[in-house]
């Protein structure tokens, strides 16, 4: 007996013990199946946390502990269902729910308003395109991309539910609550967009809330000031209205939100919102449309419901109504009471509070709060700003920019050498005191008062940027700018900051929409573009070139210029129609010209992280005084995926390096400027490179040239030797420069600028060009032909040769034909003729034969000597504008709807022309057996050439990819060699074919 009672004891206190090891484990209850989680936590609750479950409290994580704990109370007290956070930032939201979770007796629901993505409501995070902009979208697949991408950045800081989207009708263009939070006026595109964006977050674990039911498209009130009333029939209401969420009930969607709207079709009791109707929520949604999901609130504080009723009398209105989620309550602690007298008078049926909390803990179960784990903080920032979360919007709105008017197919802009452009951007901004009665003209892309937009335009032609401010209009400004803007041939104007409504005509005055009229009727052709409320088109009507952007933002500014100039297509349509003007998918589409766009580098199948390594090699060859500083740009595919300038013009740091400073390019004149122009007259049938260039050059008949061919010069294979003597014409026996040759100022004898304070005559070229004729050619062994020697001699005679085919100078062939064709229009010899010293890297404080510094001149001394124009060295570029002149390369010949060179010719030229020879014709090519000159990953059609003042260019064809480093190594003196030996341009073009992500790389 008494082991009996032993034993007996012993099993109780076990089955205690399982029993409370099971209440208590988390592991154990996450494990149970859905409807015995459910049960278990319901159970667990008494009424008035079972009426807790039923509201969802407003949050912020940008307030002070005091709001924190305010919430940690209501979360123990009152067991609160969930919240829904608004204004903050990504982490402290993180944490906070984390805080929030942990006393939490049932697993709070985590909501969030997020239209268009966190950065709505989250600082540093991104925003997606308004509903607005996404209806201008045909491509629905990226509108389900974005709607998948916002789950994952949801659920990376713990959220459950987007109360989105809005699928509301716009069929009301002055409707103060909606507007471009829809997707348009057409319930199809309403409809057909919505789902896209339902699924997106649905199929990626995010509960997506359709709102405003039963749709408030064609309200003239906001429900955030006002109770507005719709007065349209029932047979309208269902024929368009209720579409759009018949469609979402159909494709399953787990929640949708009662508006606060006056719906008297359905509800006349005066000042009764539809999200207290019973007949609107019960009848109408959950009986007649059969809707089972969770019925949210629209917010409980909004005037549209609190300016008549009472906190917590609201409330009670809600759930009587048939609602599931009380949304943003102004009172719980009210509202519990005022819900649990009611059920205990029989106002309210018990059993009613049980179907909607046992319906939330079925959705907390199916969102996966049954295996709740605290968010992970670290690298939180990161994991949600992916490339790929940035790459997904520019998509967005490239794919949504829409041309609305194109009179005489302007856009794409094609012959840019006709043009004389200004750019105006018209803002509106509180006046300060000092500020300039007249706009800036004539800025440079990089200077702070050009916005990103003019800078983009920069990057596609030479544009005149000017700024005028809304708020300090006057009729003296305007006459004077109309004035100004009369000497160009097109004006690109960008319109920003458009608010308010067609009543108060968006905010613009009608002296500027007349200033704007006046213009277009000069000889002036106008484009505007406007960065605003769609609607404010209905303004523009008369405009005969006429683009909307929908909505301000940086990515939209970068793109509309690459549409403007043909880099990328347009193929928007409008999602709403304007009034006596354009109907709803109205679009001019546009072309690309196959001109460099902007893009990412994992648009191309290339890693941002990996790139992101340049940053390291770059910065510790600066410190370690490499370089002072330089320019890195990668193209891939047709796309800049990274250009970046790094450090300053000098080791003083002074002049910071930025995308338009401009470098002596040195050596790779060669094969950007007089190469170029070789391939076409080859390809015009004028020169034929078998041939000997004595038959172009009967000078040389009599010299030991007379034999050499073009190709063998080309390809470093004529024996040709620089020309040393090149000292004894510069100086005299006691070493100082001869008087005869060279001057301290500047007149008609001695016009060409070589230093600081030196100049030489005319004749000098011609002194040069005899030099260059006398100069001595390597013997070679008999019947075989010469070895590759390496020499400026060879370019030199190719530029006399090009000068003879072509009657006139090289460097007006060369800027005419290709540069300002192709939109480079930065790239040029002589650049002291154009541009600033601010603009201008300096290449050396000295050489030889000059004392002064070598800055905006030609640091070649016998390019200099010929006035800067060599065919050797002389041009000064940035690195887009050689991007450019290689892609047009690499394209085969074509770029910007022209065709520039033959695609064959280009494909001789850049392959091996001889054996045992590595170059190309004027190409230089990949060096493996000795010191690499290229990346060992490069292909074998790779093509490029280096630079000696510390500069590389390299295209290649199979990876289609494009790699320029540009810099000034030779500052201050050409004796720093520590950019080659520690072969920076080589290790900074691994990490590049290192960044292919569609590569797998085996050495």
């Amino acid at each position: 007996m008494k082991n009996f009672h032993l034993l007996f004891v012993t099993t109780l206190i076990l089955l205690f013990a399982v029993a409370f090891a099971f209440n208590n484990s988390p592991a154990q209850v996450a494990s149970l199946t859905k409807q015995d989680w459910i049960d278990y936590h319901f159970e667990r609750l008494s009424l008035e946390e079972q009426i807790g479950q039923l509201f969802m409290v407003a949050a912020y994580s940008n307030r002070d502990e005091k709001h924190h704990v305010s919430i940690e109370n209501l979360i123990r007290q009152y067991h609160i269902g969930g919240l829904i956070f608004f204004q903050g930032d990504p982490i402290s939201q993180a944490k906070l729910t984390n805080r929030y979770q942990q006393p939490a007796k049932t697993p709070l629901l985590i909501a969030i308003d997020a239209e268009w993505g966190l950065g709505m409501r989250l600082t540093n995070t991104i925003s997606y395109p308004r509903q607005m902009t996404l209806g201008a979208i045909q491509d629905k697949q990226l509108i389900y991309n974005m709607g998948a991408e916002i789950a994952r950045q949801m659920k990376l800081i713990g959220v459950h539910i987007n109360l989105a989207p809005v699928m509301d009708i716009n069929t009301n263009p002055v409707n103060p609550g909606i507007g471009s939070r829809s997707f348009g006026d057409s319930k199809g595109a309403v409809t057909s967009k919505g789902l896209a964006y339902i699924q997106g977050l649905q199929d990626n674990g995010i509960l997506a809330v359709a709102k405003h039911f039963p749709g408030m498209g064609d309200a003239s009130k906001d429900a955030h000031d006002d109770l507005p009333t719709i007065s349209c029939d029932t047979s309208r209401l269902e024929n368009i209205e209720l579409y759009p969420f018949k469609e979402a009930i159909l494709a399953g969607i787990g929640g949708i939100m009662v508006s606060h709207v006056y719906l008297p079709a359905y509800d006349t009791t005066a000042n009764r919102a539809v999200s207290l109707s019973s007949n609107v929520v019960t009848q109408l949604l959950k009986k007649k449309l059969g809707f089972e999901g969770l019925v949210f609130t629209d917010a409980l504080n909004m005037k549209a419901v609190t300016k008549y009723y009472q906190p917590g009398e609201v409330d009670l209105l809600a759930l009587q109504a048939g609602n599931d989620i009380l949304l943003f309550p102004e009172d719980v602690p009210k509202a519990v009471a005022l819900i649990k007298a009611a059920i205990e008078k029989g106002q309210l049926d018990k059993r009613l509070i049980e179907q909607k909390v046992k319906k939330i803990l079925a959705v907390k179960y199916e969102l996966h709060l049954h295996e709740w784990k605290p968010v992970e903080i670290d690298g939180l920032y990161e994991k949600i700003n992916t490339p790929q979360a940035q790459l997904l919007k520019q998509q967005l709105f490239e794919q949504a920019i829409t041309v609305v008017a194109n009179q005489d197919n302007l856009i794409p802009i094609t012959k840019l050498s006709k043009h004389k452009i200004a750019s105006l951007s018209i803002v509106k901004q509180p006046v300060t005191s000092g500020s300039q009665e007249l706009p800036e003209k004539q800025i440079l892309p990089t200077d702070k008062s050009a916005n990103i937009f003019s800078q983009m335009l920069a990057q596609y032609a030479p544009v005149s940027h000017y700024r005028l401010n809304r708020t300090s209009l006057n009729t003296i400004l305007l006459r004077k700018l109309a004035d100004e803007l009369e000497k160009y041939t097109l004006v690109i104007v960008d319109i920003h900051d458009i608010a308010g409504n067609r009543a108060n005509k968006f905010g613009l005055q009608p002296e500027l929409l007349q200033f704007l009229t006046n213009l277009q009727n000069t000889q002036t052709k106008v484009l505007l573009i406007v960065f605003g409320n769609v609607y404010s088109l209905e303004l523009f009507q008369n405009m005969n070139h006429l683009i909307a952007a929908y909505q301000e933002d940086s990515v939209a500014e970068q793109v509309v210029p690459q549409i403007i100039f043909g880099a990328l297509p347009a193929v928007g349509t409008l999602p709403v129609s304007i009034p006596n003007a354009w109907k709803s998918e109205w679009g001019i589409r546009t072309k690309s010209l196959q001109k460099l766009s902007y893009t990412l580098p994992e648009a191309v199948q290339m890693d941002s992280g990996v790139l992101a390594g340049i940053d390291k090699v770059v910065e510790k060859a600066i410190v370690e005084e490499v370089i002072p500083g330089c320019q890195v740009l990668v193209a891939r595919r047709g796309k800049i995926v990274f250009e970046k300038p790094y450090g300053y013009h000098t080791y003083a740091k002074k002049n910071p390096v930025t995308n338009t400073t401009l470098y002596d390019i040195a050596s790779i004149t060669k094969v950007i400027g007089p190469l170029q122009i070789l391939m076409y007259l080859v390809g015009q049938e004028k020169l034929d490179i078998s041939k000997k260039i004595s038959f172009y050059l009967p000078e040389l008949r009599s010299t030991n040239k007379k034999n050499l061919t073009i190709k063998a010069i080309l390809a470093h294979q004529a024996g040709l030797l620089d020309a040393s003597v090149i000292r004894n014409i510069l100086f005299q026996k006691d070493t100082k420069l001869s008087r005869k040759l060279f001057s301290n100022m500047p007149s008609a004898s001695y016009p060409n600028r070589i230093g600081m304070d030196l100049y030489t005559p005319h004749l000098l070229k011609e002194l040069m060009w005899d030099v260059y004729i006398s100069s001595p050619v390597k013997k070679k062994k008999l019947f075989r032909p010469h070895t590759l020697h390496y020499n400026d001699v060879s370019f030199h005679m190719m530029h006399k040769l090009i000068e003879k085919l072509l009657q006139q100078p090289m460097e007006i062939f060369l800027s005419g034909k290709f540069y300002k064709s192709l939109g480079a229009h930065l790239i040029g010899y002589n650049p002291l003729e154009r541009f600033s010293l601010q603009q201008i890297a300096p290449t050396a404080e000295y050489d030889f034969f000059r004392t002064t510094p070598i800055h905006g001149i030609v640091h070649d001394p016998q390019a200099a000597i010929c006035g800067g124009v060599a065919g050797n060295a002389g041009l000064f570029s940035n690195a887009h504008d050689l991007a450019v002149i290689l892609q047009m390369n690499l394209q085969g010949g074509y770029y910007g709807g022209k065709q520039y060179l033959k695609k064959d010719i280009i494909q001789r030229f850049a392959s091996k022309a001889f054996k045992n020879n590595r170059r190309g014709l004027g190409w230089d090519k990949p060096e493996m057996k000795y010191k690499p000159n290229t990346s060992r990953y490069a292909s074998a059609s790779t093509y490029g050439h280096l630079g000696f003042t510390g500069t590389a260019v390299w295209v290649d064809p199979q990876h289609e990819l494009i790699y320029i480093f540009l810099s000034n190594r030779t500052y201050p003196t050409e004796s720093n060699n520590k950019l080659a030996e520690q072969n920076i341009r080589v290790k900074l073009q691994d990490i590049v074919y290192q960044s292919l992500q569609d590569i797998a790389w085996k050495i």
